[in-house]
């Protein structure tokens, strides 16, 4: 993170109702000057893996001329 960003929390909540709650008890025992919220609507995706496949990569000792270093 860079920026205006301090802290970046993931809440899960089970709608807008559970997740104004818990806002209002964030904020009540922790002084801030700003509060961004983001939601994501749906899960596109359920793991922070990324699968990598080895022909995806050319082998950095070759350069590219075909030359080896």
């Amino acid at each position: 993170m860079a920026g205006d960003v301090d802290y970046m929390l993931r809440v899960a909540v089970a709608d807008m109702a559970e997740y104004d709650a818990f806002y209002k008890r964030l904020i009540a025992i922790a002084p801030m000057k700003n509060v961004t919220s983001r939601f994501a609507m749906e899960r596109m995706k359920h793991t922070s893996a990324f699968p990598l496949h080895p022909r995806a990569f050319r082998d950095r000792r070759v350069i590219d001329n075909g030359d080896e270093e």
